[in-house]
Formats: structure tokens, sequence, C-alpha cells
């Protein structure tokens, strides 16, 4: 007997295929005969001709606004639901038509990242228009740049805080400070042994005809260096500064194919229906891409002369800071930095904020390749703010608890050497009541949160504490769990020590 959903999704499901029957019965000798033509119809075509049909076998469709209006017909509330990724990218007047189309929108996009350009034709279309009082008015109604930018200022909005794409902290910490006010939530769990940030120097770099030959070269090496070495088949790609710079890079990637043909083929990688062939992309052209490994060919350098410019292309513009932040949050796992001059170079006194922020960057960079623990100074320079769950953590954790847990751990595990029991372990923005390291592994093998549920608790704070605990998991951490209420019961405390040590010595 089915209960109520299951009753509902059968007759959901029976409506579709009665519909799918329908509409393909109709539609499909005409199919077949377009098929047989020696002319083949256009998308547009089929669209328009065989629209209910694909609609119901494709009831989630993903276009561009512009392919949008060129396919989809101009019915009013036509789709329950729209969802607009990337909206800093997408001009307002160009949004216009599919909102139309649709009954509810989701405007889902970042301002710390690239607006919307075009660098072929006028954002307005001003023909047939009379006067420049028509010009005028247009523009006067809209001045927002971005969809995100007007509905940021229609709608009440919500930061989707948790950060998945970088594994290591290291990779986010910057842009997290400089750009979020350390509001991004992120965790990881690192070995000592592959550091996710490396420096490359390359002293003897010339910046000439807007280009660096020796860096575009180490650039080369290096990609042929991680294909032959890396254990999982990383994924590659490369960012430039400047057109210059990439097309030396691919000048020198193309003439390294014969000798090693694996360096070709890495172009054309294809994995789940994804492209995640290695590129080579100018600073302007990153967004929306992502990679195992980023290599930054940097490029600027001392003249001929020995003289160094202080500009530095897009990162000098405008919107410079964003570009920065664009590319250096493009890494899974790793980011080289391959440059050609030390931070201490760049001037901070710029018209635009980006020249300031690369500096931090690089220097920031510079201070983790040192390894003397000094890049919480730069990350001081770009924020002061406290993140959120951090103020929320701190405000509430039941510190006598942690030690307890912390204290019991160290003598149940006195006999084994290898594991450092450690409290409040900062991991990315997160800290973990109480950390089990494994000398021998170099590993994290266990992280435990102490529950104080004795305050008074929302539903907001029980939310952030599922999702806090899920992520962890999700990152590669394993969680247990200790109530205050468990734990402070009679003759609780030695069974939960007890299993806990199993779980870590794996009996």
């Amino acid at each position: 007997m089915l209960n109520t959903t299951e009753y509902l999704t059968y007759l959901y499901h029976q409506q579709i295929r009665d519909s799918i029957k329908e509409n393909f019965i109709e539609t499909l000798p005409k199919i077949i005969e377009e098929c047989k033509k020696k002319t083949k119809r256009s998308i547009t075509y089929f669209f328009k001709n065989n629209y209910e049909l694909i609609k119901t076998l494709f009831p989630v469709i993903m276009v561009t606004p512009d392919i949008a209006s060129q396919l989809l017909p101009l019915k009013h509330h036509e789709f329950d639901q729209l969802i607009f990724d990337e909206a800093s990218q997408i001009f307002v007047e160009r949004a216009i038509p599919i909102i139309y189309r649709a009954n509810r929108i989701l405007v889902a996009g970042d301002k710390k990242q690239l607006g919307p350009t075009n660098f072929f034709s006028s954002r307005f279309n001003y023909e047939g228009l009379e006067n420049s009082a028509e010009l005028l008015q247009i523009e006067t109604n809209l001045t927002d740049k971005s969809l995100l930018d007007f509905a940021s200022k229609q709608y009440n909005s919500s930061m989707l805080r948790f950060h998945y794409r970088s594994k290591y902290s290291e990779l986010i910490n910057f842009s997290n400070a400089a750009f979020y006010d350390n509001n991004l939530i992120m965790i990881s769990n690192k070995t000592k042994k592959d550091f996710p940030l490396k420096l490359i120097e390359v002293p003897d770099g010339v910046w000439k005809n807007r280009g660096n030959v020796l860096e575009a070269k180490r650039v080369v090496a290096l990609i042929k260096e991680i294909i032959t070495t890396r254990k999982h088949q990383e994924t590659i790609g490369v960012v430039t500064f400047n057109e210059v710079q990439k097309n030396l890079i691919w000048q020198y990637l193309t003439e390294e194919f014969e000798r090693t043909p694996e360096l070709e083929q890495e172009l054309h990688r294809v994995y789940d229906g994804r492209n995640e062939g290695l590129f080579v992309k100018n600073i302007e052209n990153i967004q929306g891409d992502e990679r195992d490994i980023i290599i930054f060919s940097i490029g600027f350098a001392r003249d001929e002369n020995n003289k160094f410019m202080q500009f530095f292309g897009p990162l000098s513009q405008a919107g410079g800071e964003n570009r920065l932040n664009v590319a250096v949050t493009r890494a899974k796992e790793k980011i080289y930095i391959v440059k050609s001059f030390p931070s201490s170079l760049i001037s901070e006194d710029s018209k635009h904020p980006g020249p300031r922020y690369f500096k931090y960057y690089l220097e920031y960079v510079e201070q983790l390749n040192r390894g003397k623990d000094q890049e919480h100074k730069v990350l001081e320079k770009l924020t002061t703010a406290k993140s959120y769950h951090q103020e929320q953590q701190g405000s509430k954790l039941n510190r006598q608890f942690v030690s307890e847990v912390a204290d019991a751990l160290r003598t149940a595990l006195s006999k084994y050497d290898r594991y450092q029991i450690a409290t409040h372990t900062v991991q990315g923005t997160y800290q973990i009541d109480v950390t089990i390291y494994d000398q021998n592994k170099d590993h994290y093998v266990l992280g435990i949160i102490c529950d104080d549920l004795t305050y008074p608790i929302g539903v907001e704070q029980k939310e952030y504490d599922f999702y806090r605990q899920k992520y962890l998991v999700d990152r590669g951490w394993k969680i247990e769990s200790i109530l205050s209420s468990n734990w402070m019961a009679k003759n609780q405390q030695a069974d939960i020590i007890n299993t806990i040590v199993q779980k870590i010595i794996g009996k």
C-alpha cells in the first residue's frame, strides 16, 4: 500500500509518461523526417517546432539569457523557477526577457568577482533614438552594471558561506581575509609533506615587450615535471596577467609537443563530459574555471635597464582586485607562483586597490614559503573582522569540558608515542575542539566536537552545528561528537574514551 507521498509521486510520473507518449507519438514522424534530410535544421528550428516535447523530456533547461530569447517562447510565467548563476556577469537589460518567462527567480553571484564585459559592441542599442535626451534616460534607468547589483538593492540576500573548491585553507585564506571579512567557512587536513602553495623564483627573468621569456620557459618545464611526477592525474591550469605572456607559454608548449607527446594529450582530457584539459588563460578569462593545480606566471619583472614599472595590466585598472580574487581561487589542491621579483618592489601608492592587493598576495605567498608562521601578519593588514562561526563558538564553548576530554585521551593513549592530542585546533576558519594527530601518518586521524547543550539554542545554531559536522566529514575528517550530558553522566566517561581510542588505533 502506498503512502501519500509515494502516491503523489506515482501520479506525477504517470502524468509525465502520458505527456511524453502523447507528444512523442505526434512529433516522432516529423523528427525522423527532418533527420533524413540532407540539409540539417538548426536547434532554433527544433525548439520552435517541437517545444512541448522538449520541455516534457527536459523539464530543466540550461541556457544563457541571450540564447533563451532565441529558443524559448515569450510566454509569461512559462517556467516555475529561474536560477541565474554568475549574475555578476549579466547585464540587467539582457536578463529582463527571461525574467518575464519565470514565476520565481533566484539570483546567485559574487560581487567580489568580475562584472559583465562586452568588448565588441555597445551595451545599449541606440539605433532609432531621436535625441540625446532619450539616450540619457536609458542610461539613467540602468545605472546598475550587473543583474547582481540590481537584485542586491531590491531583495534580501544570503551569503553561501561554506567553501568547497579548495581542499586546503592556505589556498583560500587570502581571499577570505581580503574580500569576504573572514566569513567563508573552510577546513583542511593537509600533511606537512605536500604544502599547497609553492613559490618558484626566476631571478634572471626580464620584462621585455610585455613578456618574460625565462619565466614562460620555466612554466613549461614545471608542467612537464608535474605530468611526470603526479600521483592522481591531477588537472592543470595556467594563469597569466596579460595576453603576451599567455602566448609566450603557448609558443614553448607547442614546441615541446613532439618531444613530449603526453604534454599534447594533456590538452584534451575529458572527464564525465567535462573538459578538464590543460589550459593557459589570462586573468580576464579565468572566471568559472577550476583545476586541481593552478600555475601563475606573474610575468612582471625589471626591464633591461633594471627598472621596475609600477603597472600591472588589468590589476591596475578599476576592479583589478576582483580580477585577482577570481584568479587566486581557481585551485582545488595546489598553486605554484612563478615570479621574477620580490613583492617589496610593488608600491602601495596606487590609484586603484588592485596593485596593493597584488602586493599583499605575493607577500602572503612569500611568508608561507619561508615557513616561519608570519603569514598571519599579512592577513591582519587586510581585515580585522572576526568570522561569525568563531564568535559563535567562542561565546558558548565549555572549555572545561574540552580540557577534560583531551586530558582523558592523553592518559588513555599515553603508551602510544605517535599520537598528539591538542585542543582548539584551528583548521582554515574552524576551531575543532579536540584533535588527534598521528605523527607516523602525518595526518589528523580524528576530530572531536564537544557539544555543550546546556545553553539555549535556536534553529539557526542547530542548523549551523549540523552543517558544520557534515562539512568536516565531506572534507575528509573523521569526526566524533560528545554531548556534555553524556560526558557528565555517571560512569559514562570511561566508555566514551574507550570507544574513541578503539577507533583511533583501529581495533
